[in-house]
């Protein structure tokens, strides 16, 4: 039976591990320099991500990951507080200690510590995920409107007629 239990302890982590990698991926991939905006605007708009994210469940399934990030994270403070405890009264007691314990509760600290920081960059690159998919689409929406705007002014310059040009052509070349 115990046995089973530090599973399935070492089962959430490596979830919560795998969650971490598949974060930093993701980032990686959004910043890849020859990826344009536009290519990044087109797939979050198209019809597979929107169906997934309009799912009626899908705000709720990630409010939940979330709180469960949140309580993973308490989790993790209090084991650091457990166990740094334990590793303060032991230093502190008269009686001799052995190698033994000294390395259970060291290896009990370090993975505790190992899980606070797993869930904090899990939820660190949560947010930053967030922010850097919402900056992406609103740059490739501020390049479609400068383009835009390139050609409803550029327009009426191709069109003037050509004594204008030629009057434009001599302002520019006098300076």
């Amino acid at each position: 039976m115990f046995a089973i239990q530090w599973s399935m302890i070492n089962l959430q982590w490596s979830a919560l591990t795998a969650i971490l990698i598949v974060e930093i991926f993701f980032v990686i991939l959004l910043l890849i320099p020859w990826i344009s905006p536009k290519v990044w605007h087109a797939f979050f708009h198209s019809e597979l991500v929107q169906r997934i994210v309009h799912w009626k469940y899908f705000e709720a399934g990630l409010r939940i990951v979330a709180a469960g990030l949140v309580l993973f994270l308490c989790d993790a403070i209090r084991s650091i507080y457990v166990y740094g405890q334990t590793k303060d009264v032991q230093a502190a007691s008269p009686i001799m200690s052995t190698a033994d314990k000294d390395a259970l509760i060291n290896m009990r600290v370090y993975q505790a510590e190992r899980n606070f920081f797993i869930v904090g960059f899990d939820l660190f690159f949560g947010i930053i995920l967030k922010r850097l998919i919402t900056l992406i689409c609103l740059e490739a929406e501020l390049i479609a409107e400068a383009d835009g705007t390139t050609l409803h002014v550029a327009k009426p310059m191709r069109e003037r007629p050509p004594y204008a040009k030629r009057a434009l052509e001599k302002l520019t070349k006098d300076d």
